[in-house]
């Protein structure tokens, strides 16, 4: 059953947050799935290839620190806009987002709705014009996404509950602040508490807090820090992703040098031709690395319904038996053709008597 909020702010926060996409093929490694391949794990059930990059690995108090760059093949989806259906890709080609790699990230689904002005009469209008939000989808740090049945909506509007779990038995919950700031935070079945990113964004300030209060943060700048460096940061991620700007991942070594990795980034051209009616995609995109592929999966198009054709004949010949039947020596009464000839029977010698003689003496 559906829930809903009464509180306003975050609809307007809301109507403008990215929309996830719903048929898109699910990424990262899902709940009850099953997996194969290595080093890249592939979902047996979709083929969508997972690829992770470690990039830093930390030990902390309580709760380690770890950042790993990660993957995932299937990039395309759907889009119809305008009646014409046509091929977009995810957010990032597929690349984890800054943030997103620590603290994961939240899409919904925004809808405009027109309520009654409790105002009215007097106060014109007679009706209100606001928005309502559902379709929250919790996207963790491997990319996998955790649906929720959760409706937000304004007072005006009716409201309503505050809280939701994961439909998919992940068991992560997600809490609404019905003080009316629009905050809102996901916390996982081991207790841990993560407030991610603005709705609809996978880079930005977030926090990572376990049961015992160890807590993992990112700012607005690309600084990361844990418990034990409160004021140093851990990670530092600089540079937008493009050719010219790239991403730069900067960490204190073991030794109290100052270690960097560099992502590099060049512009291709990407155009799909996967057919099934829908229409072709072209634009330029910045792809990093280079030797990771965008649409190394399968086509995404569904796969289309078998046609059968066949005659009486073609039917038949298709249940004949492949096996040859078993010889038989008996003639059967209503067979035709010579009758099989018997075999002799084969006649074994008799044995020899023997005379036992008595000797009288």
């Amino acid at each position: 059953m559906s829930r809903t909020l009464r509180f306003a702010p975050l609809l307007l926060i809301a109507a403008f947050a990215t929309s996830p996409a719903s048929a898109q093929v699910a990424t990262g490694t899902p709940p009850f799935g099953s997996f194969g391949g290595g080093p890249d794990v592939i979902n047996l059930a979709n083929l969508n290839a997972h690829i992770t990059i470690p990039v830093l690995h930390k030990a902390g108090r309580g709760t380690n620190f770890t950042y790993d760059l990660s993957f995932d093949s299937s990039v395309w989806y759907p889009v119809t806009s305008g009646g014409t259906t046509s091929w977009q890709a995810v957010g990032n080609w597929g690349w984890r987002g800054q943030t997103e790699v620590t603290t994961g990230y939240v899409t919904a689904k925004t809808h405009t709705i027109y309520c009654a002005n409790p105002d009215y009469p007097p106060a014109p209008p007679p009706t209100i014009r606001s928005f309502y939000t559902d379709t929250y989808v919790y996207h963790d740090t491997f990319g996998s996404p955790h649906p929720f049945d959760v409706t937000v909506q304004s007072a005006i509007c009716g409201g309503g509950g505050e809280y939701g779990v994961a439909l998919d038995g992940s068991g992560w919950t997600i809490s609404f602040d019905i003080s009316g700031d629009g905050g809102f935070w996901i916390t996982s079945s081991s207790g841990a508490v993560i407030v991610p990113p603005s709705l609809g964004s996978s880079t930005g300030a977030a926090t990572k807090t376990d049961r015992n209060g160890n807590i993992i943060s990112v700012n607005g700048s690309g600084q990361f820090y844990d418990t034990l460096s409160s004021s140093t940061p851990v990670l530092t991620v600089s540079g937008s992703g493009t050719p010219t700007s790239p991403l730069t991942f900067t960490y204190t070594a073991p030794s109290g040098a100052s270690a960097a990795y560099t992502v590099n980034y060049t512009t291709y051209t990407v155009q799909t031709n996967f057919g099934c009616g829908i229409s072709s995609h072209t634009s330029k995109r910045p792809a990093s690395p280079q030797t990771l592929p965008v649409a190394s999966n399968p086509s995404p198009c569904p796969p289309a319904a078998p046609s059968l054709t066949t005659t009486p004949a073609e039917t038949t010949a298709s249940f004949a038996p492949t096996a040859a039947p078993r010889r038989s020596l008996a003639r059967h009464p209503t067979a035709r053709g010579p009758t099989p000839k018997r075999r002799a029977p084969v006649q074994l010698p008799r044995p020899r008597s023997r005379t036992l003689r008595t000797i009288r003496r």
